[in-house]
């Protein structure tokens, strides 16, 4: 008899890898846009108006790049272990670490200024919906695993 795959999660890990690998694009593009803005004058100038060191900014960048890292494994191992309930314990830490990098990440760069509400509800939405959905899809995994 042919095993039954988890669907939400194989499709979460598909989702999880691309937004992942979006993720890690933006974070390369806006690290070096900040190496570059650190050596200007003005751009060191508008970051002390809005009280931001730029240490602040790669601490910043390293938390999103990480979790992007992470995601983007979560996601494969969502698709590889979706036919395999009794691998779904390594999906299920993985989602939850991503799902906590992402919250991090959401708060570090609110905390950077300069983005309207309207912005900021609609990422935390769409950055922590695919995570949380690929944590419901390791939790069905692994309530089948138990049963």
């Amino acid at each position: 008899m042919a095993k039954k795959s988890n669907t939400l999660l194989r499709v979460m890990g598909i989702l999880l890898i691309l937004s992942s690998l979006v993720g890690l694009l933006l974070g390369l593009v806006w690290y070096s846009d900040a190496a570059d803005f650190a050596d200007s004058s003005e751009y060191s100038t508008m970051l002390a108006a809005e009280g931001i060191d730029i240490s602040q900014v790669a601490n910043a960048l390293l938390v999103c790049a990480v979790g992007a890292l992470i995601g983007l494994i979560a996601g494969i191992f969502g698709v590889i272990f979706a036919s395999k309930p009794n691998k779904t314990v390594l999906c299920l830490i993985l989602g939850v670490l991503a799902l906590a990098l992402t919250v991090v990440g959401l708060i570090l760069s609110s905390m950077g200024g300069g983005s309207e509400i309207v912005n900021s509800v609609f990422f935390i939405v769409t950055g922590c919906a695919v995570p949380a959905l690929y944590i419901l899809g390791a939790l069905a995994g692994k309530s089948k695993s138990t049963a």
